[in-house]
């Protein structure tokens, strides 16, 4: 109805010498109409690159917030990753897009220009990039929709891109003796991390986290994992596990242990076993990469080689894995790797966690006395 036809009624009404119940209650049904819009409290605008900023923001977004109290993961790591995708959204989304108004043609024209952009090299982003960007804004507006701030997620018709990951080149038998029986090692940090990934399957921050109480006769436990932002953080998966340690491991660790140049720390439990050029950090992971490499060449294996073939300190991780599930029940190989599940931890005893270590022990110990002796 009209807002004239509204006023028009009303002033019948009024106009009338006498007004009965009925008639006060159709003034007030009438009133109610022509002023529900005004009655009716507005939106606030939830604007698109701030909401995405305090989604992804560790200390103070509710969705963090709710998912810590209810005793679900997610690391401040993973939150800085997700905030460094914003800044794509930014380039195509003004500052005064509302989340309310977007659109799925545009999210479309959102992907075509992602596909456009270019690295500081000059190349492509990656299809798996593109998948992580959209997902950082995926995430926040399905959380938008469960606080009613929107009644749908238009990230909804989207296609993920297909990923196709280039294989991790490893090193042949042949290469990885002569390697650690000729090769030059510019630092004894570099070889010992490099022993320790081969025979364990540790990833490179896993190994710059371990400190003295981190190691005992027999095992060395990955309690954490070490990023150069974020310093000591849970281990990838949330998971701590301990791995077998064999004597060759445990003899280059101590020397290492022993050549720290930290007099006034080396001797406490919390020392790292990595030092790095202070005690309060161990080495950076640069170090052992770029060592990691230039050994490669002192063995016949160049630069433009190790990269044609894809050889990265995460090969050794490869490299163990496949010696590992080759020699051993998968089960028993996930236990050291740390690919367990949240359910399949709460099916396994420590029991028969023990028997896994022992099972692993006993399959890598021929190849650890190959390469090594």
């Amino acid at each position: 109805m009209k807002k004239e036809q509204i006023l028009t009624e009303l002033k019948q009404l009024l106009f009338a010498k006498k007004l009965n119940i009925q008639e006060v209650d159709e003034i007030n049904r009438i009133l109610q109409s022509c002023y529900a819009d005004e009655l009716q409290p507005k939106k606030k605008k939830i604007f698109l690159i701030n909401f995405l900023n305090s989604f992804w923001n560790y200390d103070t977004s509710e969705y963090i917030q709710n998912k810590i109290l209810h005793g679900q993961r997610i690391g401040r790591r993973y939150c800085y990753e997700q905030i460094r995708m914003i800044k794509y959204w930014k380039c195509f989304f003004s500052e005064d897009k509302t989340i309310d108004s977007i659109t799925p043609e545009e999210l479309v024209e959102f992907e075509r220009f992602l596909k456009r952009i270019t690295t500081q090299h000059g190349k492509p982003l990656r299809n798996e990039t593109i998948n992580n960007i959209i997902k950082c804004g995926k995430g926040a507006l399905k959380w938008a929709v469960k606080k009613q701030y929107i009644s749908h997620n238009p990230c909804d018709c989207l296609t993920s891109f297909s990923i196709h990951h280039r294989e991790r080149g490893v090193l042949s038998s042949y290469e990885l003796k002569k390697l650690f029986s000729k090769g030059l090692w510019s630092d004894i940090r570099v070889k010992a991390a490099s022993m320790l990934s081969v025979c364990s399957g540790m990833r490179i921050g896993e190994i710059l986290a371990l400190r003295k109480c981190d190691i005992d006769e027999k095992y060395i436990y990955v309690n954490h994992s070490w990023g150069a932002m974020f310093g000591l953080t849970p281990p990838k998966n949330g998971f701590t596990r301990k791995i077998p340690l064999y004597p060759e491991i445990k003899e280059i660790l101590t020397e290492l242990i022993n050549s720290n140049p930290h007099e006034e720390f080396y001797k406490t439990d919390n020392a790292y076993v990595f030092w790095g050029i202070s005690n309060l950090r161990p080495a950076s992971d640069d170090l052992i990469r770029k060592g990691f490499y230039k050994a490669l060449t002192t063995i016949g294996i160049s630069e433009e080689e190790r990269r044609k073939r894809n050889i990265v300190f995460h090969s050794w991780r490869h490299y163990h894995a496949t010696e590992l599930t080759s020699r051993c029940s998968e089960h028993s190989a996930q236990v050291v790797l740390g690919h367990l599940t949240p359910l399949m931890t709460k099916h396994y005893s420590n029991h028969r966690t023990d028997r896994d270590l022992e099972n692993v022990r006993k399959a890598m110990l021929p190849v650890v006395k190959s390469v090594f002796s």
